[in-house]
């Protein structure tokens, strides 16, 4: 290994940890929660090194918010969108993956109670699922049903995974899936003349 390469990796490396760190303090605490000094201790750097390689918390923020990827919406994915989302929302595989989105909800929810924070939210998930969704969607309201589609998704999954509301818990998770389907089914199709 060339010695070029053994501060690259290091500097991966510390990248990665920052932004571990920073994901498990955002989801316990919200994003005002959490100071930079405390992201630093938790990944055992100073806090400068986070100025360094991130420039500010906000741009440190926004990197962990992008660590939950969207599935692919390719349009040969619409017509099985609706099954797709509800396996995820009722039965999710217990992936990488998975744990990512589960935490970045996490930090959604905790965040919100910040302006900066919302804003930031708001960007990342009109851009990476709202968008990306209407660009499949077929009518001239595809935007709107994106949105209703994503606000569907962010309100089970907080219903279940944080608030564990009873109506929506694994035992009602029969009558949970062809409702949600249903529902999703609507939403991926134009509304009717």
């Amino acid at each position: 290994m060339s010695a070029a390469a053994k501060p690259r990796r290091k500097a991966e490396e510390i990248r990665a940890s920052l932004i571990d760190a920073a994901g498990e303090l955002f989801a316990a605490h919200g994003y005002d929660g959490v100071s930079v000094r405390d992201i630093g201790a938790a990944a055992g750097v100073q806090a400068s090194v986070i100025i360094r390689y991130f420039g500010s918390k906000e741009e440190l923020f926004r990197q962990v918010l992008t660590t939950s990827r969207p599935d692919d919406f390719e349009p040969e994915v619409l017509p099985h969108l609706p099954q797709r989302i509800c396996q995820a929302l009722i039965d999710p595989p217990p992936t990488d993956s998975f744990r990512r989105r589960s935490r970045v909800h996490q930090i959604a929810v905790r965040s919100l109670g910040s302006p900066e924070a919302r804003q930031m939210i708001a960007a990342d998930l009109d851009e990476r699922y709202i968008q990306a969704l209407a660009h499949i969607l077929p009518g001239k309201d595809a935007l709107a049903r994106a949105g209703v589609i994503v606000s569907l998704v962010m309100g089970v999954r907080m219903m279940r995974e944080i608030v564990q509301a009873p109506a929506l818990g694994d035992q009602q998770r029969e009558d949970l899936k062809p409702l949600l389907e249903g529902i999703l089914a609507g939403l991926t199709r134009p509304p009717a003349p």
